[in-house]
């Protein structure tokens, strides 16, 4: 029940602050002052896939998982949609999404949090494609670990002798498989396809398989 008197609520918590002992007190205050962390999109390895949804419950508010499906699959540039996570949101809520869930996943209810709202609107309604801004903000957006390791590995590799044509994916992948044990394939194909869309590499193939070269916007390269 909400009191009707909400500044006795947080006379009620400072009054439970105060009663902390100092060194508890002192963290909780801390806690209070900490900068929010920037936030993380889900895994999606389709950035336009998610500036359509994010666009889509901008416009909307919340939808169902299910009615997500068949807006996302009514777009010529995405294709056929048949899954119901699209690698944006689980069945838990994540910085940019919230989950209300369902008697099903399909019938999970998205809306956006108010950081993934902040977010939204600085996509474009254009869903053709994401602009160059875009696709710098999502790089950002995915500042997970193995994102990181994916493109410092195809740096390191380039800086030593000089490997310029790229490297093969079976090596790249031996090379951070001490770091992600048997996912490292995984990672290396997930990270391959969302940064190729992001324009930070090119895959081509060699014989039977990807070579993979980084193409790092060159006001990146501040060592040399």
């Amino acid at each position: 029940m909400t009191s009707e008197n909400p500044g006795s609520d947080v006379d009620e918590l400072i009054s439970q602050v105060q009663q902390l002992p100092p060194e508890e007190r002192k963290q909780f205050l801390s806690r209070l002052n900490e900068e929010p962390r920037p936030p993380l999109a889900g895994w999606a390895s389709n950035p336009l896939k998610t500036k359509a949804t994010l666009r889509h419950l901008v416009e909307n508010g919340e939808c169902s998982r299910e009615e997500l499906a068949d807006f996302l699959g009514s777009l010529d540039e995405l294709g056929d949609v048949t899954s119901m996570n699209f690698g944006l949101a689980g069945r838990k809520s994540n910085d940019l999404f919230l989950v209300e869930k369902g008697s099903s996943k399909a019938d999970d209810i998205l809306s956006l949090s108010p950081v993934g709202l902040e977010v939204a609107e600085m996509f474009d309604s254009d869903l053709t494609g994401l602009s160059p801004a875009e696709k710098a903000l999502y790089r950002g957006l995915h500042m997970y670990g193995h994102y990181v390791a994916f493109l410092g590995e195809l740096e390191r590799h380039k800086r030593s002798d000089g490997h310029e044509d790229g490297i093969l994916k079976s090596d790249l992948v031996d090379a951070i498989e001490p770091y992600y044990g048997n996912e490292a394939d995984a990672f290396v194909g997930y990270c391959g396809t969302l940064c190729e869309r992001l324009q930070l590499i090119e895959r081509t193939r060699d014989g039977n398989q990807m070579r993979y070269k980084l193409t790092l916007p060159k006001e990146w390269n501040t060592t040399g």
